[in-house]
């Protein structure tokens, strides 16, 4: 089986709308990544967001709704099966496109 995906991110995001993207596996396990498949955890649990497996190292989300942080990862899988996840990555679906909101701003500077 292949290893984790690396670098996995969030960008682009919008009110209703993210790309997840990735790195390839430094290890394929001795047969080529013949997919990707994403999850999100919701529920206690991560669920598959993928009906068929995803060739590129990138990935479109829509229907997301504004206001709400998602949790997801990706996994990758050849022949011999599915591989572990990659880190988490967490995608808080704001109003200002291309600009994710952050979880924790950084403390302004004092007025002098």
């Amino acid at each position: 089986m292949p290893g984790p995906p690396g670098n996995f991110r969030g960008t682009d995001v919008t009110n209703t709308s993210c790309s997840l993207s990735w790195n390839a596996p430094q290890y394929d396990g001795g047969s080529p990544v013949t997919g990707y498949n994403v999850e999100m955890y919701k529920w206690s649990q991560w669920i598959r967001m993928n009906s068929t497996p995803i060739t590129a190292c990138f990935t479109d989300l829509t229907d997301l709704v504004k206001g709400t942080k998602y949790e997801f990862r990706v996994c990758a899988q050849n022949a011999a099966g599915v591989g572990p996840p990659s880190k988490s990555t967490t995608v808080h679906v704001t109003d200002v496109p291309g600009c994710p909101a952050l979880d924790h701003l950084p403390s302004p500077p004092p007025f002098t």
